[in-house]
């Protein structure tokens, strides 16, 4: 993700830049609206918004937030919702939210995908897990969706790996499998490779008895 974050409705730039989210006409560059309409001090947007459904846009802010506001003149529709931990761990939202029907997905640099309502800003899942491990890299880079998977990597400043989980429904975000920049194929999750190799033993053992009983 670049600096500032832009996105687009056709007739309207949205820009994140600093303090405020800038509406502007595309036809004639006037400022249709700024959100907050006067500068507060814990808020600052870096992150690409994401457009619609219908009026909504939804954008992150550098202190971990989601707001969603209407496009057409900025007022707040829902929000600010934190996401996961906050405050002294200083977690950031830089890459853009994306969008998938009512679902947004906001990828944080707590080393989180969290997935929630568009509608609403309720809380559908997150990846992983609130209890469980954070991914060892921030997430700095806006997801990609294809199919029923949201495709989500690390910082380029790190090794260089992408994590997938299912977006098909607001009871997913299990890992579904992983690459990295040393392996071509896709990694399967340990608790499936563990399951495979115990059959693979098992299968051993039985070829291994079958020869003994020969």
């Amino acid at each position: 993700s670049s600096f500032p974050g832009l996105a687009s409705d056709g007739e309207t730039a949205f820009l994140a830049y600093g303090p405020a989210i800038y509406a502007i006409d595309l036809g004639s560059g006037a400022l249709r609206w700024r959100y907050p309409a006067e500068p507060q001090r814990d808020f600052n947007f870096f992150a690409a918004p994401a457009v619609g459904p219908g009026d909504h846009l939804i954008v992150g802010d550098f202190t971990n937030q989601l707001h969603a506001l209407d496009r057409r003149n900025g007022n707040l529709l829902w929000g600010p919702v934190a996401l996961g931990s906050n405050g002294a761990n200083k977690e950031h939202i830089i890459g853009g939210p994306v969008l998938l029907g009512e679902r947004v997905f906001v990828p944080s640099s707590d080393g989180r995908l969290y997935a929630r309502s568009a509608i609403d800003g309720s809380s559908l899942w997150t990846f992983p897990a609130e209890g469980q491990p954070a991914l060892r890299q921030a997430l700095w880079a806006s997801p990609t969706i294809v199919e029923d998977r949201v495709f989500v990597g690390p910082t380029s400043s790190l090794p260089s790996s992408t994590c997938a989980a299912s977006a098909a429904s607001a009871r997913a975000g299990a890992r579904c499998c992983a690459w990295s920049r040393a392996r071509r194929s896709p990694r399967r999750p340990r608790a499936r490779r563990a399951c495979t190799t115990r059959r693979a033993s098992r299968s051993s053992m039985s070829s291994s008895s079958a020869r003994s009983r020969a």
